[in-house]
């Protein structure tokens, strides 16, 4: 995957992702709507060239090969 800049938005969603927490879970765990999560992890796919399915499991490996396991 080629080497692109998160936010540190999206990166804070990217690690609870990796916690194991839902979308839903990470709206209330941010006070913001799943709406808004989601479209943060779809930026994350675009940013990252993501496609196909198992998107969410790709960014997360995507972010323990980045950051390791936190």
């Amino acid at each position: 995957m080629e080497e692109t800049k998160l936010s540190k938005k999206e990166i804070e969603v990217l690690e609870l992702i990796a916690q194991g927490l839902t979308t839903q879970q990470i709206s209330k765990w941010l006070v913001l709507s799943e709406s808004t999560i989601n479209n943060r992890l779809q930026n994350v796919y675009l940013k990252l060239n993501i496609e196909g399915q198992n998107k969410k499991l790709k960014a997360v490996l995507w972010y323990i090969n980045k950051f390791g396991v936190r």
